[in-house]
């Protein structure tokens, strides 16, 4: 047998175990998977949508000057972020205090707190444990004032 003959053998071989394989791979390919259900967003205006939850915490010069505890987050266009089941942590003069509310409409100056509007179940806490609990709050560079009529409690400046 010439060595011709053998290369052809060799060949006509290689074609034949190619041709299978291919074959193989295209009878076992599996079917891409279909993609789930896309949720329904809860709001439409929102660019940024996180109804999962989380922490955020705002850090400068080494320390932590505010940090927010969410249930949901929707932030806007306008650079306003709404959060829901809200636990904001802060520092003022030195002492921490705690507000915590259903909802909460935050502003942000850069990456400083600019306001904050809480709103439902509104509860302020600080390092003296006084607790004032109100429906309606509202922060300014961490100034505190009222939103509700006058014959509830509020928080000194």
């Amino acid at each position: 047998m010439t060595w011709q003959k053998k290369a052809r053998l060799v060949i006509g071989a290689f074609v034949i175990v190619f041709v299978a394989i291919v074959i193989v791979a295209l009878r076992t390919r599996k079917t891409v998977p279909q993609t789930g259900v896309v949720p329904e967003r809860k709001d439409p205006k929102a660019y940024v949508e996180n109804t999962a939850g989380g922490h955020y915490e705002h850090e400068k010069e080494g320390k932590i000057t505010f940090a927010i505890k969410f249930g949901s987050q929707f932030s806007y266009a306008d650079g306003r972020t709404k959060f829901g089941d809200v636990e904001l942590t802060s520092n003022r003069d030195g002492r921490a205090f705690t507000v915590t509310s259903r909802e909460a409409v935050i502003v942000q100056n850069g990456q400083d707190l600019k306001t904050a509007h809480f709103t439902g179940a509104v509860r302020l806490t600080n390092v003296f444990i006084v607790t004032v609990t109100m429906s309606s709050r509202s922060m300014l560079r961490t100034r505190f004032f009222s939103s509700v009529p006058s014959r509830t409690s509020t928080c000194p400046t």
